[in-house]
């Protein structure tokens, strides 16, 4: 049938698993362990060029589905967070993003964080506060692979915190225009808001807003 000819197969998964690394054994949480999954993309010369290629494009799930829609040849939608990775496929490009969201907003409101992913930098924000201090976290990940030090209060760092503090803070006003109303989706608009006080944020909490 030739379906070989005409089928591109895309190995993944939503999440890695940090197996002590931090001293945790979870999944949820934003470091590299626990962040990052494989992406293994076969298929035959016309969708993917030059076999065997590593590729050190910056992508998240969120990709697959406009990937996925390019390939069958149909339209990607106008509201598509992602961007599709066919170009990259192709060798047309070495990349389609500068910068990448990892959400944790599930399970334990402590555990929970908002960060932003460049090639090069990793930043973090906590916005938790009952039994601890909201907390921001910087590393540069060509020179810090482990992620082991913090440079929020480096003097070195500051102009790198103040470029990810504009991508971050851009991302969360596109939060609370765009966040689909219910399932308490709406309230991390505030969550994630670093200026916004947490003796304001804590009134959101344990309110759960059902969709209709």
């Amino acid at each position: 049938l030739k379906l070989d000819e005409n089928t591109v197969v895309i190995f993944t998964t939503d999440n890695g698993y940090h197996c002590g690394a931090h001293a945790f054994g979870g999944k949820v949480l934003p470091y590299e362990e626990g962040a990052k999954g494989p992406l293994i993309i076969y298929g035959p010369k016309k969708y993917v060029k030059n076999s065997g290629r590593n590729s050190k494009a910056l992508t998240g799930n969120i990709d697959m589905y406009p990937t996925i829609l390019e390939l069958a040849g149909l339209d990607i939608p106008d509201n598509t967070d992602g961007e599709s990775l066919v170009p990259l496929m192709l060798g047309k490009k070495e990349k389609v993003k500068d910068h990448q969201l990892v959400i944790q907003a599930w399970g334990e409101e402590a555990s929970q964080a908002l960060t932003v992913v460049t090639e090069d930098m990793k930043y973090i924000y906590w916005y938790y506060g009952k039994e601890m201090e909201p907390k921001e976290e910087l590393y540069l990940k060509s020179a810090d692979r482990y992620e082991m030090a913090n440079k929020v209060a480096d003097k070195d760092a500051q102009n790198e915190l103040q470029k990810m503090h504009k991508i971050y803070d851009n991302y969360v006003e596109f939060w609370k225009k765009e966040a689909v109303s219910g399932n308490n989706y709406e309230k991390y608009g505030i969550l994630f808001d670093r200026s916004v006080p947490w003796s304001e944020k804590e009134k959101h909490l344990g309110k759960e807003k059902k969709s209709k």
